[in-house]
């Protein structure tokens, strides 16, 4: 009867070792977790700096990589789009941008997360380099907006719309002449970069055609109607005009002169 104890112990004591073993077990994750969070903590400003470098290389690689693949034309390398200045201030600007907002994260991210002692006297020395970076940052970005934009005394002149050009109110006076008698041509010019050069010639060419310069756009001369053409002949005058900018316009129908008896 005195052995019944001992058969009857034998379980609680496996019972109290399976439930110490899983104890155990637990506080071992429990330490591995912790272990775990508290390499993070203390290394995050490690980790922000290689994920902010990854990201930094990969930006860099996205602008590179166009001109250094074997398939790119030669006339497309780098070097030549960087003689643009446009594109060599844009790059700078980026590059320095993308600079300063990486370690800016990573000052920020080692001030929360550090546990270093010496957190307070590291975080003002790399704060100098940060405020150095956005100086300089301020500098690029002034300089680059503010030459884009262009003064009032280097703007380009205004260009002026030049109409079409025409000649209007072409006329003769009077509409009968007879030998001998003199009779008046004119006519306007409209439209057209000035001063005009025209032409009247007659047709039939019994009367020698004219050269002419008018500056300010208005055709007037006289001329004689000379002996030998027949009473009732018609004569047609053309008029073709020319202006400094070589466009040239005839008029829409010649005057008519009728030679009188």
């Amino acid at each position: 009867m005195a052995d019944k104890p001992e058969a009857n112990g034998a379980p609680e004591s496996s019972g109290v070792a399976a439930g110490t073993e899983s104890g155990g077990a637990a506080t071992a994750q429990g330490k591995s977790r912790t272990r775990f969070k508290d390499w993070v903590i203390s290394n995050a400003p490690l980790l922000a700096a290689v994920v902010t470098a990854i990201m930094f290389v990969m930006i860099i690689a996205s602008l590179f990589w166009p001109f250094i693949r074997l398939s790119a034309a030669p006339q497309t390398t780098l070097l030549r789009e960087l003689s643009d200045a446009a594109v060599a201030r844009g790059l700078i600007t980026f590059l320095v941008a993308v600079s300063t907002v990486g370690i800016a994260l990573i000052l920020t991210v080692y001030a929360v997360a550090t546990q270093d002692p010496r957190a307070k006297e590291n975080f003002g020395m790399a704060k100098e380099v940060l405020s150095a970076l956005i100086g300089v940052l301020g500098t690029i970005v002034g300089f680059y907006f503010g030459s884009t934009t262009t003064l009032p005394s280097q703007q380009p002149p205004p260009t002026v719309q030049v109409s079409a050009m025409k000649i209007v109110n072409a006329k003769v006076e009077p509409l009968s002449a007879k030998s001998g008698e003199t009779f008046k041509i004119t006519a306007e010019i409209s439209g057209g970069k000035p001063p005009y050069d025209y032409a009247i010639s007659f047709k039939p060419d019994a009367i020698s055609a004219v050269n002419k310069r008018a500056s300010d756009g208005k055709i007037s001369d006289d001329f004689t109607v000379p002996s030998g053409i027949s009473p009732g002949t018609t004569l047609d005058a053309a008029i073709k005009v020319k202006d400094q900018a070589g466009a040239s316009v005839d008029v829409d129908k010649p005057v008519k002169l009728t030679v009188g008896q």
